[in-house]
């Protein structure tokens, strides 16, 4: 039988203390410097959006630890997907082969507040350094906001939004294809802003032409 290492265990339970804490509104403040006039965009924003998930990466021996784990917390898991943006990402980032980094996502839910999203990275197939980096950095750490009904122009606009008024410079996206595929995938974009860590914009839905542009930068 094998366990989470403890590094992880304590990681997992701090990401859901965030997730019960997070809305909106506040995720968005603390990732800018509170001017006034970004409020109207903060506004915008969260007219359209909730919190979909806070998430972090990990490096389970087995990712049924990580489910023990998430239900022995009272949450509620599905079943693992593999990984694209992450995946490719970690490959950049480290100078890896991405089709040999298997990289796999876990879902948790619980009443009435944001869900989780794990990423699983095995040791046996990252590298020593790969996993010190990241537990220092947690540079995979992010909070996903949920356009919850989206087109192409809203995608664009909080785009614009969240490019412009708050200040936040993109920083990679996709498309997961393997991810709500009855509905055509789901799209993400990702952005760092002036504090703290990563920001997602996801919504279900194939958006390739917007990812494209986010990813030149445009």
């Amino acid at each position: 039988m094998t366990v989470l290492d403890p590094a992880d265990a304590v990681e997992l339970d701090r990401l859901l203390r965030q997730a019960a804490e997070a809305d909106v509104p506040g995720v968005l403040r603390g990732m800018t410097d509170g001017a006034d006039m970004e409020q109207a965009a903060i506004d915008t924003i969260a007219a359209h959006c909730r919190v979909d998930h806070v998430a972090t990466l990990v490096f389970p021996a087995a990712v049924d630890d990580v489910h023990t784990h998430l239900l022995g917390c009272q949450w509620r898991t599905a079943s693992e997907v593999p990984s694209v943006v992450v995946r490719r990402r970690l490959a950049h980032r480290y100078g890896l082969d991405d089709e040999l980094l298997d990289v796999s996502i876990i879902r948790a839910f619980a009443h009435d507040t944001a869900g989780v999203e794990v990423f699983c990275l095995p040791p046996t197939v990252a590298t020593k350094h790969v996993v010190e980096c990241e537990r220092r950095l947690h540079q995979e750490r992010h909070t996903a906001l949920m356009v919850d009904t989206p087109s192409r122009s809203l995608l664009s606009e909080l785009r614009s939004l969240l490019t412009g008024q708050l200040a936040m410079r993109p920083d990679g996206g996709g498309h997961n294809p393997h991810e709500n595929q009855e509905a055509g995938g789901r799209s993400v974009l990702y952005f760092q802003p002036p504090v703290g860590n990563r920001l997602e914009l996801t919504c279900i839905g194939d958006f390739t032409p917007v990812v494209a542009q986010h990813l030149d930068g445009a």
